[in-house]
């Protein structure tokens, strides 16, 4: 006769608790079910009827870059009162307009969502967010310039100022902000340098009027075919009366220096800042 346990025996419960784990009261998963992923799916099934995942966890699941590589705890927000399931961080706002589902969740919208972290995040962080919303058109300019009294409006109108779709990368943009708040005019991103009819190269950031482009080299411009077309490109920048100024992961661990190297190129062409 086969040996069996049951659900009394306390060899049966010590089983089920090494083959599950509990994110929250009544969710149960698989012990080896441990991304953020799973808990939030798992979550899902508890989440008040009125609520949405919200902050950096739809920031998460929306795919927007945040400064952080796990979204735990989860933020939940709702019209009602706050529950108490400690898996939540929970946040009391009015939804109205702001929710959309989104592979089975409830999520703010992303607009929303980045107003929501106006007040948790830092300048550079909100304008790579909204750089990203723009380019994949989750939201528009006007959108994004229409700030509601709350809290971070301040910053949240300076993001939205600065915010350009033409940015490819969270460290172009990064950059840039860094650029601006220094002073510097506002590059044209991602411009393709044409002359005489002729397409020579792509700058990061580039300032026409005065002839000036700085790129951002990452890590593959260290491939050997690389760096000679870099090579390259920049005598032909040079030959057409480009000036041109490179800055690497290396060269940004100082972002003043750096971007000095950028405010000499442009002065030495006839930019002046405000006084």
């Amino acid at each position: 006769m086969p040996f069996t346990i049951g659900p009394d025996d306390p060899d049966y419960r010590s089983s089920l608790h090494a083959r599950f784990r509990s994110p929250s009261r009544g969710v149960r998963l698989e012990a080896s079910a441990t991304t953020w992923w799973d808990d939030l799916t798992a979550l899902a099934l508890v989440l008040p009827r009125d609520g949405a995942f919200s902050h950096t966890t739809a920031a998460f699941a929306a795919g927007l870059p945040l400064p952080v590589v796990d979204p735990r705890p989860f933020h939940v927000s709702v019209e009602g009162p706050r529950g108490s399931r400690k898996a939540f961080v929970w946040h009391r706002r009015d939804l109205a307009d702001a929710v959309e589902e989104w592979r089975g969740l409830r999520l703010t919208k992303p607009l929303r969502t980045w107003q929501d972290l106006g007040s948790i995040y830092t300048l550079s962080d909100l304008v790579v967010m909204a750089d990203l919303m723009l380019r994949r058109n989750m939201v528009g300019v006007e959108q994004l310039r229409r700030i509601p009294t709350m809290p971070g409006a301040r910053v949240l109108r300076e993001a939205a100022a600065m915010a350009d779709p033409g940015s490819r990368s969270p460290r172009e943009s990064l950059v840039r902000v860094e650029m601006l708040k220094r002073g510097l005019p506002r590059p044209v991103l991602n411009l393709d340098i044409i002359e005489q009819g002729t397409w020579i190269g792509c700058g990061d950031f580039v300032w026409p009027e005065y002839r000036v482009i700085a790129d951002y080299d990452g890590d593959h411009h260290n491939d050997e075919r690389q760096r000679t077309q870099d090579n390259q490109t920049r005598d032909d920048y040079a030959d057409c009366g480009w000036r041109h100024v490179p800055l690497t992961k290396r060269s940004l661990r100082n972002m003043d220096a750096a971007i000095e190297r950028v405010a000499r190129a442009l002065r030495a062409r006839g930019w002046r800042p405000l006084s």
